[in-house]
């Protein structure tokens, strides 16, 4: 039986914790890994929450190698792009998508994604290099994610539409088809973009509008 890699789920938080679940689903024949636990610069995280793992170190001092596998668990998109350029080169990075998501003919997906359970991608989709993409979410034909964008649970994302690098999408919100979204943009729970968003903001309602130039993390 060949040796499992070690891997180490990276934040310890909400989306952290819902990745554990997921990952157990996966049956240990099916699979060339092994959860060791998290890896999180909050010792606290854990504290009230059941869980079959430990926070074993910080991002920073925790002693990976370069043939363990990491999983940046972070919907935070600043978050994540500070903690890849902290991790980049010390193990490997690992992309996590859950067996029964549906993907399109000719659709590409970056590394170190995080795709969960019941989640459609149509045809001619591409996605970006660390996203997150939550549970039930939509993703229309011929769109693009920007990489460390964030989509959480139930998004629907029209067809032809464009995400630039590092949007947030909250629960239940919508983009309708062939709009673009501007680079690290938040879009509020429940929210339509219903026209091209062209400021860094965010953005709440329907349709949706800018209630502050600062973002909401």
């Amino acid at each position: 039986m060949q040796n499992k890699k070690k891997l180490f789920i990276v934040g310890a938080g909400n989306l952290g914790r819902e990745l554990e679940s997921w990952l157990s689903l996966i049956p240990p024949d099916q699979s060339d890994w092994k959860i060791q636990g998290y890896l999180c610069d909050y010792p606290d995280d854990l504290n009230g929450f059941p869980t079959d793992y430990k926070i074993l170190g910080s991002i920073d001092e925790f002693p990976l190698n370069t043939e363990d596998y990491i999983l940046l668990a972070l919907s935070n998109t600043n978050d994540k792009k500070h903690v890849f350029n902290r991790l980049q080169g010390r193990a490997q990075i690992f992309s996590f998508i859950f067996p029964n998501v549906i993907v399109g003919k000719f659709s590409k997906i970056g590394t170190g994604c995080i795709i969960f359970p019941g989640t459609i991608i149509s045809n001619n989709v591409s996605i970006g290099d660390f996203v997150t993409i939550g549970c039930g979410s939509q993703i229309g034909h011929d769109s693009v994610i920007g990489q460390f964008s964030s989509l959480m649970a139930s998004v629907d994302i029209g067809g032809k539409c464009i995400l630039e690098e590092g949007v947030f999408m909250g629960t239940n919100s919508t983009c309708l088809p062939k709009k673009k979204i501007c680079a690290d943009s938040y879009i509020g729970s429940g929210s339509i973009v219903v026209r091209n968003i062209n400021q860094i903001g965010t953005y709440f309602g329907n349709p949706a509008i800018k209630i502050s130039d600062s973002l909401t993390r």
